[in-house]
């Protein structure tokens, strides 16, 4: 069975933002990294994507990590949180990509933002979060109306 990895474009690619309570600015995004198409047993063919996870801490605010250890984002795991902050909506966008026959729609919403005991090479608290996505895909030729024409 042959894998065929399909090439797309992007037609909108951004982050959603969040306001934490800490005065931190969290921006978060799905991005599409590959589509594959694979012959199945039955001779029908399925489909997978390949999504990676992207988020950006911006702090302009000073904080006291003194007792924080270096970390990065990779190696924080859920025993290193302390505390689950407020956050509020900012911005949340839709990620569009295009393929010969499809439109693939890409959307992440924040769910929990966690203050954690580690920080970055910044001296910036390291935030963790949990998150829903939704994935949608849409074949072009679902969206082309019958053409009619009418004679007067």
């Amino acid at each position: 069975m042959n894998k065929e990895h399909i090439e797309f474009s992007t037609i909108r690619e951004d982050f959603n933002q969040y306001k934490v309570e800490t005065g931190q600015l969290l921006k978060v995004k799905l991005i599409l990294t590959d589509v594959i198409i694979e012959p199945s047993n039955d001779g029908k063919e399925s489909s997978s994507l390949g999504v990676q996870d992207f988020s950006v801490v911006i702090s302009d605010v000073e904080f006291d990590t003194s007792d924080f250890e270096y970390s990065s984002k990779n190696q924080v795991t859920e025993k290193d949180h302390i505390k689950e902050l407020k956050f509020d909506t900012i911005k949340e966008v839709i990620n569009i990509y295009e393929t010969k026959k499809n439109f693939i729609m890409i959307s992440t919403r924040i769910l929990k933002i966690f203050l954690t005991n580690k920080k970055d090479k910044t001296n910036s608290p390291i935030l963790r979060y949990s998150h829903s996505y939704f994935i949608n895909v849409i074949e072009k030729d679902s969206l082309y109306m019958e053409n009619k024409q009418t004679v007067t």
